[in-house]
């Protein structure tokens, strides 16, 4: 059980990478993550990519879900994770920042996100 989504937390392997996810509670998946440095995005972004590795446009639109990291969205689909301190989003991700899991969620969570546009 997640506890901060209240969400069923299931995990499975593909490629030998890998998976967990969240089910709600229609028994539909929630989310969809992975913390296997082995999966590597269409982007050529993986668990572990620093911040400063990661292409400008992208993080200049990085965006907050209090508590539960900051998110580089991708256009495969996938969001780069970023978690910053004890509540994941104490501060913004700094150069050195990896990316501690990739993962897609359902839009509906995705509603109350914070866009951060950095200058």
């Amino acid at each position: 059980m997640n506890a901060q989504s209240g969400y069923e937390i299931r995990e499975m392997y593909k490629n030998s990478i890998k998976y967990n996810y969240e089910l709600n509670r229609k028994l539909d998946t929630a989310a969809i993550r992975t913390f296997d440095k082995k999966f590597i995005v269409s982007e050529g972004y993986k668990v572990g990519t620093k911040w400063k590795d990661i292409d400008k446009k992208l993080t200049d639109s990085v965006y907050k879900l209090s508590g539960f990291g900051y998110y580089v969205e991708l256009e495969s689909g996938w969001n780069l994770v970023f978690c910053i301190g004890t509540t994941c989003t104490d501060n913004l991700p700094e150069n050195n920042a990896e990316v501690v899991c990739i993962e897609k969620r359902m839009r509906e969570r995705m509603k109350n996100k914070s866009l951060l546009l950095k200058k």
